[in-house]
């Protein structure tokens, strides 16, 4: 028996009251042309939590097929009193490599670079940046408590313990060569016995196993053409 769930990640923009100074913040990018810079916002990213020692930093490199918001902070600009992007519009060189989603949003759609540029009202270029876009090739797995409560830099997981009766709540961010990649991609999370181990609640960000009955299991976490197994192990 197998217990399935698809967890989509979902990003999630940042609020302007909580960064009054874009340019001091770490998921900010100077512009090209100097005229101001891109703020990357996300919720469950690596850019964005303490997944490893270059967490919350401006992503350079985004996960092929993933999803993620960019915002165009102009030269001076605190978040004062209107939304960043105000005035400006946000598009591709060509969007063969990126676009633009309905809601605003950036789809990464082919391995290589791809430029995100900032208008004004009248068409002009007021600046632009550039990200490479990779292919997966791996998926790393992390205990979501554990960030949560500490804020500190965690490590992978292989394998997992926990009693029976109670829950693990974890998180998938995809990788490339061993570096871990931006963005918010789509996950299958199974076990391969669910009476043993089953998929619980999960929310946009984490899926929670929940404890059974003693013995142990594998859960896997796929995304693509990429796929993870993690021994769970539930103890009495």
């Amino acid at each position: 028996m197998r217990g399935k769930l698809v967890l989509g990640i979902v990003v999630v923009a940042l609020a302007a009251a909580c960064n009054p100074s874009p340019q001091d913040s770490p998921q900010y990018q100077p512009g090209a042309l100097g005229n101001g810079g891109f703020l990357f916002q996300c919720d469950d990213s690596v850019s964005c939590n303490p997944y490893n020692g270059d967490a919350a930093k401006f992503p350079h490199t985004v996960a092929l097929g993933s999803t993620f918001t960019v915002k165009f902070v102009p030269k001076g600009d605190t978040f004062s009193t209107t939304d960043p992007s105000q005035g400006q519009t946000l598009g591709v060189v060509s969007d063969s490599f990126m676009s633009i989603t309905p809601t605003g949003g950036v789809s990464a759609l082919r391995p290589g670079f791809g430029t995100i540029l900032a208008r004004d009202t009248g068409g002009r270029l007021v600046d632009f940046t550039s990200m490479e876009i990779r292919k997966p090739d791996s998926v790393a797995v992390f205990d979501a408590a554990k960030i949560e409560s500490s804020g500190e830099v965690a490590a992978k997981l292989d394998s997992v313990s926990v009693k029976v009766g109670d829950e693990v709540s974890l998180r998938a961010v995809a990788r490339s060569h061993n570096q871990d990649l931006a963005g918010a991609l789509r996950y299958d999370w199974t076990t391969n016995d669910a009476s043993i181990a089953d998929i619980g609640g999960a929310t946009d960000t984490k899926v929670t196993v929940v404890a059974k009955k003693a013995g142990t299991t594998t859960l896997t976490v796929e995304g693509g053409t990429f796929k993870q197994d993690i021994s769970v192990e539930v103890t009495p």
